[in-house]
């Protein structure tokens, strides 16, 4: 059983470029990124994620957490999407009583921090890209604190780091 999350930083730690995190991913993140997502059973983003990314189709169950309910048509018309009106962490609850065991975040950088913060997360994959435009600056050392450097890789001028719970 797992929850982990998986973020795309760039050298700065910007988050997003003009408002989407594509702009920060290459072919090498994007690889990485499917082969983490076939691992899980679901995959947990935020409201503001839900409006800013693609998500009209994925590969397993979709829960995006979203007080307002204000979700793209798109998304509401994949079919494996649910939205909750629940906190991360009663998010969580939720789907570990329905017997999900590879729970993988792809929200943004408050759902991380607060999931982080409450030792709810086992790992974060994060790749580093030389990418020196952006906003959203997350400060992954904050956000890894209660954890460790389990893995490190470089391909083609991007740190793939995989960060473990302590």
């Amino acid at each position: 059983m797992w929850i982990r999350a998986n973020l795309v930083l760039g050298a700065d730690g910007q988050s997003t470029f003009e408002g989407s995190s594509k702009s920060l991913s290459s072919r090498f993140d994007r690889a990485r990124f499917h082969s983490i997502r076939g691992q899980s059973q679901a995959i947990l983003i935020g409201g503001n994620t839900a409006r800013i990314e693609p998500y009209g189709r994925t590969p397993v169950r979709l829960i995006v957490l979203s007080k307002s309910g204000e979700i793209p048509e798109l998304v509401k018309k994949n079919p494996a999407a649910e939205i909750w009106n629940l906190s991360p962490a009663q998010a969580i609850s939720k789907l570990r009583s329905e017997g999900v065991e590879r729970i993988l975040v792809e929200a943004g950088a408050s759902i991380v921090q607060e999931l982080s913060t409450q030792n709810l997360l086992d790992g974060i994959y994060v790749t580093h890209t030389n990418f020196d435009k952006g906003e959203n600056i997350i400060d992954i050392a904050a956000i890894t604190e209660n954890m460790v450097i389990e893995s490190a890789e470089d391909s083609d001028g991007e740190s793939f780091i995989y960060y473990a719970r302590n």
